[in-house]
């Protein structure tokens, strides 16, 4: 017997309850290769504010309706993407929530939080539906496998535990520190994972019968200081990683070594992802920066300006627009035209 879906596969009806602030701003940008040929690009802006305090982490649906954002005070919004309204807002958390991630069928919103709590909620309703509880400190990352049969939890109680639908731990991995970031592979066989030692961990999941286990792969070693985040690209050829050393690593997934070192950024680098077709790689960073790549060359392509504060987290819609959350209190969604 396999596992059931973490998640069922129904519907999702969508009611706007609340509306927030949208302001919009267009430009182009002028990118330059070492070839010496310049690439024009448009780009769109539009800025969601409704948070008080900073937004630490956000997520969007896999079917790009909607986007969740979590901040520092404790509290979830859940947007329409499409136009910037404000559908409902939690107050579910004691403490920060540092981390959200959406289930494929678009059912549930997980989030991961200061509190040491992992809350899986109903992203209809807003309703909490279980509390996973087990971390004995600050939850930084949560991540849901691509079938949906797992949700995956780490931080700072230096494990990463793995959970199934009726609130079940199946798995304990116990690590050497403080866990930063996960990631599941596109395939689900494989968890990376970023840790405040500078290393990244590749774990080899094997999983059947209510039961999960996780063996060390790789750890790889690069970065000089912690590891804040990690990606997978969609066609899982490479992992992304960004640290507090101001660097972005480019590794080849299959065998791990390192493709490129991208250098750029003046602060820590906080998010990385990838676009949904492969062709980009997304940085964040406390110079208040995103910083665009090319992962096949490691080539810089653009760098985008407009938040104020730290920008804390990055994610693609499966329409290419690029979503931020960032320190100044606001959410921007980047649409841009190449």
């Amino acid at each position: 017997m396999q596992i059931k879906p973490f998640f069922s596969k129904t519907s999702v009806a969508l009611a706007i309850a609340t509306t927030a602030i949208v302001a919009g701003l267009s430009y182009k940008i002028l990118s330059q290769s070492n070839d010496t040929t310049i690439a024009s690009s448009s780009i769109q802006v539009r800025t969601l504010k409704g948070h008080s305090v900073w937004v630490y982490t956000t997520a969007i649906s896999p079917d790009g309706r909607i986007l969740a954002s979590g901040s520092y005070d404790g509290t979830i919004k859940v947007w329409n993407l499409d136009t910037g309204d404000l559908i409902y807002s939690i107050k579910g958390h004691a403490d920060a929530v540092r981390s959200l991630a959406i289930s494929p069928n678009n059912q549930i919103l997980v989030s991961g939080s200061w509190d040491n709590r992992v809350k899986l909620w109903n992203l209809q309703s807003g309703t909490l539906v279980r509390t996973l509880n087990g971390h004995t400190d600050d939850v930084k990352s949560v991540a849901i496998s691509p079938n949906g049969e797992l949700v995956a939890s780490a931080g700072v109680d230096q494990t990463i535990r793995f959970w199934v639908q009726t609130g079940k731990e199946l798995q304990k991995i116990q690590n050497t520190d403080s866990v930063e970031a996960i990631a599941f592979s596109p395939d689900g066989k494989t968890l990376a994972s970023g840790n405040n030692d500078g290393t990244i961990k590749v774990w080899q999941l094997n999983t059947q019968q209510e039961s999960v286990s996780a063996n060390l792969l790789r750890t790889l070693a690069g970065h000089s200081q912690r590891v804040l985040s990690v990606a997978f690209s969609p066609n899982g050829r490479f992992l992304a990683s960004g640290s507090a050393d101001k660097t972005i690593k480019l590794w080849q997934a299959d065998d791990c070594r390192v493709l490129h070192t991208l250098v750029g950024h003046s602060g820590n680098v906080t998010s990385v992802a990838f676009q949904p077709d492969n062709q980009t790689l997304a940085s964040g960073s406390t110079d208040h920066t995103i910083k665009l790549w090319h992962p096949a060359t490691g080539e810089l392509w653009s760098n985008l300006t407009g938040h104020t504060k730290p920008v804390w987290s990055l994610g693609f819609s499966p329409d290419n627009q690029i979503v931020s959350g960032s320190g100044d209190e606001t959410i921007k969604i980047w649409s841009i035209s190449r």
